[in-house]
């Protein structure tokens, strides 16, 4: 049976089916960090990384995957439930860290990389409210 949870390698493949995008790794130092950027701005939208679960504040000290991403703030406070969606590991401003350890449903991820990917996006070619 198909799990309806995400994991990493879920995100990593929405990410490239949905937007052509792949991922870059720019610190050799983290291999396993990936970043997810607009092809015509360079800009983030995803931040995928493998952390110690401790670094968190969610207990444990287990290599987690998480994804960072952008949220529009009117939603952050309903998101973040400190186990699943987190306050933003390493970014500042309106991010939130997804836990990538298949307890999200995916539903639920792809809506957040697509409202990071769209917040993130040109101002000149961002899609016009409706």
């Amino acid at each position: 049976m198909k799990s309806t949870f995400a994991d990493r390698n879920f995100a990593r493949e929405f990410i490239k089916n949905s937007f052509e995008v792949l991922p870059d790794k720019p610190w050799a130092k983290f291999p396993d960090y990936e970043v997810f950027r607009h092809r015509e701005n360079s800009k983030w939208f995803a931040l995928m990384m493998n952390i110690s679960s401790s670094k968190l504040g969610i207990g444990g000290d287990e290599k987690i995957d998480v994804l960072n991403v952008k949220s529009n703030p009117i939603f952050i406070n309903s998101l973040i439930d400190n186990k699943k969606i987190l306050p933003p590991y390493h970014m500042k401003g309106d991010w939130v860290t997804i836990v990538l350890n298949n307890t999200v449903q995916k539903s639920l991820v792809e809506e957040l990389i697509e409202m990071s990917f769209e917040l993130t996006r040109s101002k000149r070619i961002k899609k016009k409210d409706i």
